[in-house]
Formats: structure tokens, sequence, C-alpha cells
């Protein structure tokens, strides 16, 4: 979708996190969001299991595919999973891994990935 100059990327992974939503409280979609009438939930990684975020390169592969049809952006900016994975695409670029042309990036209400293979690619180690 794009607003004024602002492209909005939602995650690729479509989850069912929506137990217990409330049917009374409606069923239109925002932002299309909706399978079957019913609202979804979008992700940009699951965990498994095995505490390991399997899509997490599909996840990386998916945004840089919109950059290079789309961009080039200014930024990106991120919340709660997107902030983890926008600053993820920031060390990248940072270390010249991803052909991307980022000027800010900004996080807000991210985390740090609990998947520990994460943590300690090689290619993220300084």
């Amino acid at each position: 979708m794009r607003v004024e100059g602002v492209d909005y990327l939602d995650g690729p992974i479509v989850v069912n996190s929506m137990e217990g939503f409330k049917e009374e409280l409606g069923t239109e979609s925002f932002y299309g969001l909706s399978v079957n009438g019913r609202k979804v939930g979008k992700a940009w990684w699951v965990k498994a299991e095995d505490g390991s975020y399997p899509e997490f390169d599909a996840t990386v592969d998916y945004v840089l595919d919109c950059y290079k049809n789309h961009g080039p952006f200014d930024g990106i900016l991120g919340f709660s999973q997107g902030a983890g994975l926008g600053l993820f695409l920031a060390a990248l670029q940072e270390k010249g891994d991803i052909a991307t042309d980022f000027k800010f990036a900004i996080s807000y209400s991210g985390f740090y990935p609990s998947d520990l293979t994460l943590q300690v690619k090689e290619w993220l180690d300084h």
C-alpha cells in the first residue's frame, strides 16, 4: 500500500493469532487483512517449537525484493517484529551485505531475537 510517499509493507506470513477475537467487534478487514471474512494477523516470522525462526531468511528476501522492485527508499520504520527486522536490515547494510541505501532506521517497541542463530550469524559480527 502507498500513502503520500510512504510505502507500507506487511509481513509475508499469515498467522491465526486472533484466538479469542470477539466476532461482535466486526469482521471487516484492516488494510485488507481478512481471509474468508475472518480477521487474520500478519507476521515477519513465526517462532518454531525449537525456538528458531525458519522463515526469517525468506522474510529478508521478501523485503529486499520489495526494495528492488519499488525502491529506493529513504529509510525504514518498524514496530514490534518489524522494528527488529528494520535494525537487522540496517546492520546488514552497514556490513555491506545487502544492496540498500537506507539513510535512517526507526525502531519502536522492538526486541532482540531469541533465536540464537540470528544473534550470532557471522555476517552480523563486528
